[in-house]
């Protein structure tokens, strides 16, 4: 078989991946492409999502940078209200699979080979067990910081036989007595949602959270202008609190004052973020269910127990129990991103995966220098522990920096649709004097606050892990 020969080579067709493509196709118009993907599809994790799944975030910063995803609508009812439209996992399916068909293969520069996989040790492409040879200018590997998804992810507990149990795919198809839902993130307040949105009492669930998790509120995270006031005065609270603050914990404290973050249970200060993203009324839905055991990770399931670190529950055989433990983010060690002929996709703005692909594609096609390529994408840590968020902010806020140094990248800001704050990059005289006002805040505090970040990062950083305040 004759060598594949491309410019570039893309690992993974998921959203990175794919608004990597994207952009390099509109910013390099003589590159060619070539996509590998162990799926039959395009769209990543989302093939694999459970039935009820929307986006976190609102579709339209969800998409690539030619195709708006959704109608741009906002949702007037139910816990979404007043906020932007999010994205079912059908219609995320269907988008890719658009995207792929009609922009990237339509544009006779872009190769897709599904049900693939590419071997980076032998550098080939192997499907239907056939090996082909790769010759390209650059390999993305838009699969490094990639989680689990909940229907491959095995569970790192014991389950015995006769157990009833199942990702939380399979609630789509289940009904049962009880329920018991097992992990703190994004993915167990979903199952938890669904199954109170569908008719079970509260008392049927069983939530168990082995660790507390902060949440963004997503009404700080909105692309319309109606939601101007809010990311305004979000933005300068947060450089404010991160310029003041004199502990780690207390950054964390006042962003939930603020109404920046928030978490399910106020008495407890929760030990992990992981980007995820709620509105206040989905989470004071959660807060339905009041049976939420906190006695650490499960270590195996019987037929008529639970048993975990610290205790156990029971549990009986008119309960299903409802695996929701896989992580969406995995937090790995940060690669440079440009790397001789290797592009390691990575976050390099807080939790936006779609934009930091597109970016780092644009960065691509426009810098020739390395060191200056990575200058520009300095990787922001996938989280994991709740005080990661002043890392994450830190780096972000010294990545913008940079970019607004750079004429052309702050034009590709002020007008891509994946920017979340393209809003808030308009001429003075588009905002109300308050939200100049509140701008301004931002910017008098904004180097106060990376020294104090870096303050207090140091200090996290040496203290004991018990210790939260």
């Amino acid at each position: 078989m004759n060598p594949l020969e491309t410019d570039y080579l893309i690992v993974g067709a998921g959203a990175g991946g794919l608004a990597f493509a994207d952009t390099l196709l509109s910013e390099s118009p003589n590159a060619t492409i070539a996509i590998v993907d162990e799926r039959a599809e395009p769209g990543g994790h989302w093939v694999d999502a459970y039935d009820f799944v929307r986006t976190h975030q609102p579709a339209a910063l969800y998409d690539v940078t030619s195709t708006p995803l959704g109608a741009g609508r906002i949702d007037t009812h139910g816990q979404y209200a007043g906020h932007s439209e999010l994205a079912s996992g059908a219609e995320i399916r269907a988008y890719f699979a658009d995207v792929m068909d009609r922009v990237l293969l339509g544009s006779g520069r872009v190769s897709y080979f599904p049900s693939s996989r590419y071997d980076f040790e032998r550098n080939v492409i192997i499907s239907n067990g056939a090996a082909r040879e790769v010759r390209a200018r650059r390999i993305v590997d838009s699969s490094y910081v990639a989680g689990t998804i909940p229907l491959r992810h095995t569970p790192s507990y014991a389950i015995s036989p006769g157990v009833h149990h199942g990702p939380v795919n399979a609630l789509a198809h289940i009904e049962a007595e009880r329920y018991v839902v097992i992990g703190a993130g994004k993915t167990g307040m979903d199952a938890c949602v669904h199954l109170l949105g569908r008719g079970a009492a509260p008392d049927a669930i069983t939530w168990i959270m082995p660790q507390d998790v902060w949440f963004y509120n997503r009404a700080h995270f909105q692309p319309h202008e109606h939601c101007l006031d809010d990311m305004i005065e979000g933005l300068a609270a947060q450089t404010e609190i991160a310029a003041t603050a004199q502990t780690p914990g207390e950054v964390l404290l006042r962003l939930e004052e603020a109404r920046v973050l928030m978490r399910l249970d106020p008495t407890i200060f929760p030990t992990a973020y992981r980007c995820a993203t709620v509105t206040p009324a989905e989470l004071e839905e959660a807060r339905r269910i009041t049976n939420i055991v906190r006695l650490g990770r499960v270590k195996r399931i019987e037929p008529d127990r639970i048993v975990l670190e610290r205790g156990e529950i029971p549990t009986g055989a008119d309960v299903f129990h409802v695996d929701c433990s896989a992580k969406a983010v995995a937090p790995r060690p940060v690669r440079p991103i440009f790397a001789g002929d290797r592009i390691t996709l990575q976050f390099v703005r807080m939790c936006q995966p779609g934009f930091c692909s597109a970016f780092i594609a644009f960065v691509e096609a426009h810098f020739d220098d390395e060191a200056k390529k990575n200058q520009l994408c300095a990787v922001v840590p996938s989280p994991e522990r709740a005080f990661d968020w002043l890392s994450m902010l830190l780096q972000s806020m010294i990545n913008m920096r940079a970019w607004m140094q750079e004429p052309n990248i702050a034009a590709w800001l002020s007008a891509s649709r994946l920017n979340s704050s393209r809003a808030l990059m308009k001429p003075k005289d588009a905002f109300t004097a308050a939200q100049n006002a509140a701008r301004a805040r931002s910017r008098a505090a904004s180097a106060a606050a990376v020294e104090n970040l870096q303050r207090l990062i140091a200090m996290e950083t040496s203290r004991p892990a018990q210790e939260v305040a």
